[in-house]
């Protein structure tokens, strides 16, 4: 059975899925905490399938305060809390979050009549951080009243940085492959962080707004005259690094990002929501 890289960035919510084996390895020595507090699994703990930790969701979301419903016929997983639901279905490579579509980094799958399923994505898509402790082999959510503060890009104090951050990155990112840097436009970036605050606000996520406006036209309504636009979007990133990181391993957004053809960008971030624009004016 082969295997694809998940291309995990999320442009017009495309995704290239990864067919996943049958067989996994037991690791009944990984470890869940949530702020610290040990996360107790009733049935088997995290396993490692493919490289990837898979953890059961029940355990996990209950421990936040989620309610768990399995729907059978569907192989549908659905967790409900006062501020969020959350859908996964087995074997499928992405999952909603308030009916905003995300990508999995590999499909949800069934072991041992439990849902497994890689946890970053859907953890950050509520708000919170996770890392890896390699010593104690332990994965480490850390809620959001728990974490730095510079983890949340839809502080208004933040975005301006993290705005101008995704810049620096994709400069970097055209010098490395001699590819001339691209200028910042205020234009431009009105027009992403509209989009961005858009899609957050109506629970979306799309190239069309929920007015029906594609990239042309929001561009236009901000008074920018162009000969040509691109536009990248990502969700459930938390860093400029992961957004830029994501698009590169993405074949059609790494198009955009090293066209020579642009010469200028903006950048726009609203609760976790990423747009990016490039253009070359007229």
């Amino acid at each position: 059975m082969t295997k694809t890289k998940l291309l995990t960035a999320l442009m017009a919510v495309v995704f290239t899925f990864m067919v996943m084996p049958l067989a996994f390895s037991a690791q009944t020595d990984i470890s869940v905490t949530i702020d610290g507090t040990p996360v107790n699994f009733s049935g088997i703990g995290p396993q490692i399938v493919q490289d990837r930790t898979l953890v059961p969701a029940r355990g996990v979301f209950e421990a936040l305060g989620f309610d768990v419903e399995w729907y059978a016929p569907a192989q549908r997983v659905t967790l409900t809390r006062h501020d969020y639901t959350i859908t996964l279905t087995v074997g499928s490579s992405s999952f909603t979050t308030n009916d905003i579509a995300h990508a999995l980094e590999v499909p949800a799958q069934i072991i041992s009549d439990s849902t497994f399923l890689p946890l970053r994505h859907p953890i950050e898509s509520i708000g919170y951080s996770l890392d890896w402790c390699g010593n104690t082999r332990t994965v480490l959510i850390i809620t959001t009243e728990s974490a730095p503060e510079s983890a949340a890009p839809q502080e208004a104090s933040n975005t301006s940085e993290l705005e101008r951050r995704v810049l620096e990155l994709v400069n970097i990112e055209r010098g490395n492959h001699n590819v001339s840097p691209l200028e910042w436009n205020d234009l431009l970036a009105a027009a992403a962080r509209l989009h961005s605050e858009d899609m957050s606000t109506n629970n979306f996520f799309s190239h069309t707004g929920s007015d029906n406006s594609n990239l042309m036209d929001r561009i236009n309504r901000v008074g920018y005259n162009f000969s040509s636009a691109a536009e990248n979007l990502a969700g459930s990133m938390h860093t400029p690094e992961q957004a830029v990181q994501a698009w590169m391993n993405s074949e059609g957004h790494r198009r955009n990002i090293l066209n020579p053809d642009f010469t200028e960008l903006g950048a726009g971030i609203y609760n976790f929501i990423w747009t990016l624009n490039f253009a070359a004016p007229r």
